[in-house]
């Protein structure tokens, strides 16, 4: 198993790119061999707010579209793979040792 991490510039994009791992079938869209979260668009910096709740300064967001893959066989070798520090935003449960490997392998 290998646990990816991407940044493409949209859902379509990402779609495309990783086209060999989901069919539709009889209008129902699914992953295969592989689980796959998208996280969209993450929050690169809080907002921030006072005492009271209000807001002070919004939150500022990616521009790019998040997504994390755990892989069950092969895995596609693309540009827009990304090894933030393990293991960002999210993570699979249990699978933090592979995300660790991956992440080395890329330094």
């Amino acid at each position: 198993m290998k646990y990816l991490k991407f940044e493409f510039t949209d859902r379509e994009d990402m779609l495309t790119k990783l086209a060999d791992y989901h069919e539709t079938v009889e209008d129902t869209f699914t992953w295969k061999d592989c689980a796959v979260v998208e996280l969209g668009n993450i929050v690169t910096i809080p907002a921030t707010y006072d005492d009271e709740g209000n807001e002070l300064t919004a939150a500022i967001v990616s521009d790019k579209y998040a997504v994390d893959v755990l892989f069950y066989g092969t895995f596609p070798e693309l540009a827009e793979e990304v090894t933030p520090e393990p293991n960002g935003v999210h993570t699979f449960a249990g699978c933090e040792a592979l995300y660790e490997e991956r992440y080395n392998e890329t330094k």
